[in-house]
């Protein structure tokens, strides 16, 4: 993620290189560091008592792994990055332990950048999943805080890689349990509840911790609406009338159907044949909210669809006159003068539908052809 790199590369800025005599090198178990590769310092003060040669070789091995770590961090391209890896794996205890320390404590006084700097690190030179996990965590830190600044987009692309990093985790390790509970927050927050719903499930499979499936099972019947709606919809989206009112029906038994459950099912019914009950449905999600322009528009066209033409051109009316830049109402309104004989108010009705929506490619040739019809008639259009 090129906001990531951008954001830690600034932190290559607060590394100094300490080069050692040609003929020092530091010893470290079974792996040198000589002269040819330079030792990365962060602390400012530190680096002003190296400039004596004489205690060089005193340098502390905390200061080596830090540095090494921010570098690595800081800059994945940096030339010496493989050496650094290699001798921080020599040391493999003592670095993950070190690293990890800097990461948590980081995260806990909330500096989340230098936090996940340091676990950037770990999963660099040591890519488990705990290690991804942390590093995840941080990052969404990170994107909450730029949220809370009003950095809404910025924030959410950092919130987006947290969630890349975890899909990632499960791709490799099905089992790891904690990815799934969180991935289950990031689907509901991005309104993938279908999502949600499914990982949550394998983490209730994989978890053994009660206070977490309790917490999950709490978060699954508060999301039961929203999951419910977005699986009818892509069951409308694919002609799978039926089953999307037998989900829906669901929330209507459980009494959780406010208008737009009942939109939904007057749309799925209409679409399974049942403009009787499809109106109805209409009709109730109208009482109970009269501000969505699209509650006027599929009641108008099933009043349409039944023949019923003056109420369906009432319908729209009524519509225009809360809604009055909505093309489609427009649109369909002229459909309906046009059915019932009043040619110019359909003419100028799907006039005005072009001039709101000019890229809708059906309106424009409907338009065309009313205007064809006109001059055929021998009719003036004013």
């Amino acid at each position: 993620m090129k906001e990531i790199d951008k954001l830690f590369l600034k932190y290559a800025e607060n590394v100094a290189f300490v080069q050692l005599k040609e003929d020092k090198s530091i010893k470290i178990q079974d792996t040198f560091i000589d002269s040819s590769i330079p030792l990365p310092i962060v602390t400012e003060i530190f680096i002003e008592d190296l400039k004596k040669d004489e205690i060089l070789e005193d340098i502390p091995l905390e200061r080596i792994i830090q540095g090494m770590a921010y570098i690595i961090g800081a800059d994945p391209e940096f030339k010496y990055n493989d050496k650094y890896i290699d001798f921080l794996s020599s040391i493999r205890d003592i670095a993950m332990r070190y690293i990890f320390k800097e990461a948590i404590s980081y995260f806990d006084k909330k500096s989340y950048k230098l936090s996940a700097l340091y676990f950037r690190t770990l999963t660099t030179v040591f890519p488990d999943n705990d290690n991804f996990f942390y590093y995840a965590l941080a990052i969404e830190a990170i994107g909450k805080e730029l949220i809370e600044q009003d950095k809404i987009e910025e924030g959410n692309k950092f919130i987006v890689e947290s969630k890349n990093i975890l899909e990632n985790i499960i791709d490799k390790s099905t089992d790891y349990y904690p990815a799934y509970y969180k991935l289950g927050y990031y689907y509901k927050y991005f309104n993938e509840f279908i999502k949600a719903k499914i990982t949550w499930e394998k983490a209730l499979r994989l978890d053994n911790d009660e206070n977490r499936k309790n917490e999950i099972r709490l978060e699954l019947e508060y999301m039961e609406r929203d999951y419910t709606i977005e699986l009818a919809i892509w069951q409308i989206n694919n002609l799978n009338y039926e089953k999307a009112i037998d989900e829906l029906s669901k929330l209507v038994a459980k009494g959780k159907d406010d208008y737009y459950v009942n939109y939904l099912l007057g749309i799925a019914y209409s679409g399974y044949g049942n403009l009787e009950l499809s109106k109805q449905y209409l009709l109730i999600a109208l009482d109970k909210n009269d501000k969505d322009s699209n509650v006027y528009n599929e009641l108008g066209i099933v009043y349409f669809n039944q023949g019923n033409i003056k109420e369906a051109v009432n319908i729209f009316t009524e519509g225009l006159k809360r809604f009055k830049d909505d093309y489609r109402l427009y649109f369909n309104r002229g459909l309906g003068y046009l059915n019932l004989g009043e040619t110019m108010k359909g003419y100028f009705d799907i006039k005005k539908a072009n001039e709101l929506n000019n890229d809708d490619e059906n309106i424009r040739n409907q338009l065309k052809e009313i205007e064809k019809f006109i001059t055929d008639m021998g009719e003036v259009i004013k």
